[in-house]
Formats: structure tokens, sequence, C-alpha cells
């Protein structure tokens, strides 16, 4: 339940959105799945992101450690660390080239200077959990280095991954429950590997195609693409809205669930309404000012942990998890495929 404070921006978000569009677009948006209340607590929750990010205290990869002398420690972090680098190198490459435009923010801190290198990458609680966990997560290894697509990648391989990702998504329920700070870990954790993998939200997709016998989907990349990555947004409003094309990712990771059973057969309107949705909640953010400045500067400035909190715990990210997943060999198939085919879609461009 949002606190008295994020009540106030939660229904001022809700009144800039339905006074600053116009009023047949703002009818078409919320005509089917998509209500305001789902646009104004993403955008909370986008913003309680930004401010956390902006105000964490960071500390160097020796001070997090639990036992920085020992060296199989240090060079396993340091070894994360270098992969993790050259994952965000990738994607500053592909993004330049496919959209022209440099994403500084991608390319990992420079280390030119001796006051640099002596301190070394900084992280906050979060990053080093990630630099632990995510990116030595078996699943997400095995996606991100192809090797899920593989022959070779049995059912029982893919399962024991499965769940060893479930197992992560298990713990940081748990530690949601332990006070504002574990809500915000927690939620951002999961939060994190939802907008990155979306390997619950593929599983429903399989699910579905299991239920109605579909085999294959239409125009799986552009779907996955407007649902789940980065996306180059020209939305049907005039660019006074919106300052033109709108470069983001894919993040609505709560909203998109209302769309699995439409996914396989997406209408014209579902995919627009889906399409101006993201448009609407990132100009928003880039745009929408709150007593007077940015509003993702103002939650930096005017916001703590216990705020962060009451929003993602209304935001509720874990109703998304499927735990218990009934892994058969076809659903394996079809998330298998979808990979497949946006890896395969990534390397061509």
């Amino acid at each position: 339940m949002l606190n008295d404070k994020m009540h106030k921006v939660f229904e001022t978000i809700k009144q800039v959105i339905m006074g600053t569009l116009p009023d047949r677009y703002v009818h078409f948006l919320f005509e089917d799945k998509i209500s305001l209340d789902d646009l104004a607590i993403q955008i909370l929750f986008e913003c309680c992101k930004y401010a956390y990010n902006s105000t964490a205290k960071k500390s160097s990869l020796r001070a997090h450690m639990a036992s920085p002398e020992l060296d199989d420690e240090r060079m396993m972090c340091q070894r994360t660390v270098q992969k993790i680098n050259d994952y965000r190198m990738q994607e500053y490459l592909m993004r330049k080239e496919q959209t022209g435009i440099e994403l500084d923010g991608l390319l990992p801190p420079k280390m030119d200077d001796i006051r640099e290198k002596i301190e070394g990458y900084q992280y906050n609680d979060f990053q080093y959990w990630e630099i632990n966990n995510v990116h030595d997560m078996r699943l997400v290894s095995a996606i991100a280095d192809d090797r899920i697509m593989s022959k070779n990648f049995t059912k029982q391989t893919f399962i024991d991954y499965a769940n060893e990702y479930d197992d992560v998504i298990q713990t940081m329920k748990v530690k949601s429950k332990e006070g504002p700070e574990g809500m915000v870990f927690g939620s951002l954790a999961l939060y994190t590997l939802a907008w990155k993998y979306a390997f619950d939200f593929y599983y429903n997709i399989a699910v579905e195609m299991d239920r109605t016998g579909l085999k294959q989907i239409e125009d799986v990349e552009r779907k996955c693409s407007l649902f789940c990555g980065p996306v180059g947004l020209i939305s049907v409003l005039p660019p006074n809205y919106t300052g033109g094309v709108i470069h983001t990712d894919s993040r609505m990771v709560v909203i998109r669930e209302k769309y699995v059973s439409s996914f396989l057969d997406l209408s014209e309107a579902d995919e627009t309404r889906y399409r101006e949705a993201l448009v609407t909640v990132s100009s928003m953010l880039m745009r929408m000012t709150y007593r007077g400045i940015n509003i993702r500067k103002w939650f930096v400035e005017n916001t703590t942990v216990g705020d962060w909190a009451s929003v993602m715990e209304t935001y509720n990210a874990f109703q998304i998890f499927v735990p218990d997943k009934n892994w058969t060999n076809k659903r394996i198939r079809y998330v298998k495929e979808i990979y497949m085919t946006l890896r395969q879609k990534d390397k061509k461009s």
C-alpha cells in the first residue's frame, strides 16, 4: 500500500497523463487491458529504481567481499566483472549500429588514471549481488552464451538450470519480507531478471502455445522486442508530446503479463496500445515535472527507502513469478526456440 507521500505523487501522475494527452488517445490507450493506474505505478517504480541507483552507497569490490585476501574469491569476482563489461560493450555496439545512438551509460567505467585504478570499480549492494549471483547463474549464462540453443543442452540440464533460477527468485521473495530494505532489494532483483531475460513470461507463452496447439509464433522477433527488449518507438502522437523517436528498454514486466493470451495472435490494436503505453511511460519519465523539477530528480532528492518500499510492495513484481513450473518437452522446445530466434536477430543486427 502506498504511503501518503507516494499516494500524492501517484495521483499527480494520473492527473498529468489525463491532462496532457489528447482525449481520443487516452480513451484508446485505456480501452482494453491497460489502466491508468497501471501506467502510474510503473512510472513510480521506475522513479524509485532511479533514485536507488543514484543514491545507494558504492564501494570497491574489495570492500564488498567477505574475504578479500582470498585470491580465488577476488579472481572470480574480477572474471565476472570482465564478463559483464564484455556483455555491456556488445550491447553498446549493437545499439549504436541499430539506432546510431551512442549510449555511453553502457560503457564500463574508465580506468585510465592512477586514482581510478587504485579505487577500482565501485558498486552498490545490489550491483554486487548481481555480480555474485545473476551473471554466474547457470541459466542466465547459458542464455547469454547461446548454450541453451545447443542440441546437447538436454531436457534435464534445462530443468536443473530453470530450478536454480527459480530458487534465486524464491530467495528474493523471502528477502522482500525483511523490512523496507529487503522489499527494495528483493523487488529490484526480480525486476532486473524479468526485464533482462523474461524467463517467466516466455514460460507462460510456451504454456499458452501448448494449450492452443500453436507450434510457431508469427513475427516472434518483433513481438518479443516490443514486450521484452530494447525498442525504438515512434508514437502516433506528434513529436511535441514525445520529443520524437524514443529509444528505451521494454520494462513493463507486470503489464505485459496481461498480453500472454493475445501474444500468439497479437492484434494491431493491442500492439499499438502496448507501444503507446511504453511511449507514455518513457516520455513522462523524461519530461514530467513534480514540484518544479523533473520527477526522477525529485525522487532522488526527496524520497527514502521507506517510500521506495511502499511503491514496490504495491507494484508487486513477484506476482509475475511462476513457481513449480511444469516443464514438458514441448514447452522447453518453445522457450529455447524463442531465445534462439532472438539471439539470431541480435547477430544479424
